[in-house]
């Protein structure tokens, strides 16, 4: 179900400095291709795990990366919180949440939060990968990203 509370943000590429001196078309194009997604998933692939930081951390969350394009502009998505939440009030972030019981593994908890907090479908999503959890700011939670 959608929370009627967030709305999307948007961060679009388009002030880079490479993008201003090339087609969007060509960007878009290359960025979201084949090739890029696995030297991205070899890049995730050997990143190493903060084993010390995440010694005694009981609970697990995932966040979404979702990558989009805006006006043919590669951008990643963002939500802003509202004001009336309970918790991480007028924050923005990544869509993403505390596993559930029923999640199949990490990244379905990340796919299910998206759902449901900006109505994404998990079919209509291609997983590019994860990183390795990182603790989240009150150092009780190890957070997983995947890129999508």
């Amino acid at each position: 179900m959608y929370r009627s509370l967030r709305y999307q943000v948007v961060f679009s590429l388009r002030s880079c400095h490479y993008c201003n001196r090339t087609s969007s078309s060509w960007i878009t194009e290359n960025v979201f291709s084949s090739n890029n997604k696995e030297r991205a998933i070899k890049i995730m692939d050997q990143v190493h795990p903060l084993r010390r930081m995440l010694k005694g951390l009981k609970l697990n969350a995932a966040v979404c990366i979702p990558m989009c394009t805006v006006n043919n502009q590669p951008s990643i998505l963002f939500t802003l919180r509202s004001t009336e939440l309970k918790s991480h009030r007028g924050q923005v972030s990544f869509p993403g949440g505390k596993w559930q019981e029923g999640d199949a593994d990490i990244i379905s908890t990340g796919l299910r939060e998206m759902h449901e907090e900006i109505d994404i479908l998990p079919s209509s999503v291609e997983v590019w990968g994860k990183l390795n959890p990182i603790p989240d700011y009150t150092k009780t939670i190890a957070v997983t990203s995947s890129f999508m």
